[in-house]
């Protein structure tokens, strides 16, 4: 069976490794050049997961350096024939056209995080479909393990975990994870 790369970079992901515990999915640490996520069967699929839409905009609409380096990561999978899919952590957000009717967070003074729109965001994120390939999957913040795990068995990753017993934990992970003292919309919020 093969074995599940997390990348050293990735940041809030011990929720995810917990849950990757749990389901006894075999995993190492290690920096990957591209993406969070990929599978020693298919090194040619990666996953860059996100916080959410407001992550997804500084990468692509934002500031000039997180822009470049997304762009960078982007060419580099193309360069090296890998495909690139970025899993968004949105909890009312299911798909690219879903997008247009996003609306910034707000700061305690009332202002959006951002100016942009969903609208313009959703047709930045098709153009790099288009130009780069990238493959955008949306999921909600508690099925983030799940979501990388089907995700990359989808593209050949022959990840083991006990199927059964993710979908018992997904019902009741909500639950766990409102009760917990981890706050999900801090983290989209930094």
């Amino acid at each position: 069976m093969a074995k599940l790369i997390c990348d050293t970079r990735e940041h809030n992901n011990l929720y995810i490794l917990q849950d990757f515990d749990t389901l006894g999915v075999k995993y190492d640490v290690r920096k990957l050049d591209e993406g969070d996520y990929e599978s020693t069967a298919n090194p040619n699929v990666v996953i860059d997961l996100k916080g959410g839409i407001l992550e997804v905009q500084s990468n692509i609409a934002g500031k000039n350096e997180k822009r470049v380096r997304f762009l960078n990561e982007c060419l580099r999978c193309i360069t090296k024939q890998k495909t690139l899919i970025v899993l968004i952590r949105e909890p009312k957000i299911y798909s690219i056209n879903g997008v247009q009717y996003w609306k910034s967070p707000r700061d305690r003074n009332g202002r959006p995080f951002t100016k942009v729109s969903g609208k313009y965001i959703m047709e930045v994120m098709k153009s790099y479909t288009e130009n780069y390939g990238v493959i955008w999957e949306f999921c909600k913040p508690e099925e983030a393990a799940f979501a990388i795990l089907r995700i990359l068995n989808k593209n050949g990753g022959k990840i083991y975990y006990d199927y059964e017993y993710a979908n018992q934990l997904l019902v009741a992970k909500p639950a766990r994870i409102q009760n917990s003292k981890w706050n999900i919309t801090k983290r989209t919020r930094r």
